[in-house]
């Protein structure tokens, strides 16, 4: 077994490298947290010591660098029937992407959540968009939830319709630099978003695949099927609705305009 590496940040001492690049990333983000704050006498299934807690949204956090094995998950579970707090499921280093949480019942709506198998063990579990830009956490003290994706992957975080690096915390953290002393800091290089802008920003008007996308998208088609139409993969047309100059506005005037009537 690859043991981790130790890594320093901040002040902190972290039993690995992913920890310390969630850290910067929750930084980034301004999620506030807690690292190891206490540990838990969980009777049968033994002592656990979360890695974060985030008192913004009342959520444990753990981070493995793998996938979650059944041992961990009925720890995680038996930790939210103690505390009564949903525990995130932090797979992997930072990425634009949806994580599992195991949430308790009573946390359960209708609405809220589903019932997961895994190993033949059941859990209450609810999946999260932590990095939408948004900032829910900060403004309503919670994550955004139920994004609709990743249907039968738990515990494995999974797509939720964004380009995995579509998020400056994310970039922030996979930039950090923890060679040099105990900063953790980050090389400075142009971000994913102010690159797009400044490419856009030099290309003039909307090609006219794009335009043809837009409208597909007004008509209420899918966006994989307008990306389609435009010849597009779903990440250069999300690239040119956030970041193109006229992205956002001719997406308005196709809708407003019923363009797709005039589209042959």
């Amino acid at each position: 077994m690859i043991k981790a590496l130790q890594t320093s940040y901040n002040g902190y001492s972290c039993r690995s490298r992913t920890e310390a690049r969630w850290m910067v990333a929750f930084d980034e983000a301004k999620i506030k947290y807690e690292y190891e704050p206490q540990g838990f006498d969980l009777g049968e299934v033994g002592c656990y010591l979360p890695d974060f807690y985030l008192p913004q949204v009342g959520m444990y956090a753990e981070v493995k660098g793998r996938t979650f094995n059944l041992e961990e998950l009925k720890k995680a579970k038996a930790l939210t029937e103690e505390t009564e707090e949903p525990v995130l499921l932090l797979d992997g280093p930072p990425e634009r992407k949806a994580y599992w949480a195991i949430i308790p019942d009573r946390k359960r709506p209708e609405r809220c959540g589903w019932y997961e198998i895994f190993e033949s063990e059941c859990f209450s579990a609810n999946d999260y968009d932590i990095f939408e830009h948004s900032h829910y956490w900060s403004d309503e003290r919670r994550f955004y939830s139920n994004t609709g994706y990743g249907c039968g992957s738990f515990p494995h975080s999974h797509n939720c319709g964004y380009d995995l690096m579509d998020s400056e915390a994310v970039l922030a953290a996979r930039s950090a630099r923890f060679e040099h002393g105990e900063s953790g800091s980050t090389r400075e290089p142009i971000s994913y978003w102010d690159k797009k802008k400044a490419e856009f920003a030099a290309s003039g008007d909307l090609p006219v695949n794009i335009q043809r996308s837009f409208v597909a998208m007004a008509s209420l088609l899918t966006k994989e099927e307008a990306a389609a139409i435009g010849g597009v993969s779903v990440r250069e047309l999300n690239d040119y609705l956030r970041y193109h100059p006229d992205g956002q506005g001719y997406l308005i005037t196709a809708y407003e305009s019923r363009l797709w009537e005039n589209n042959d």
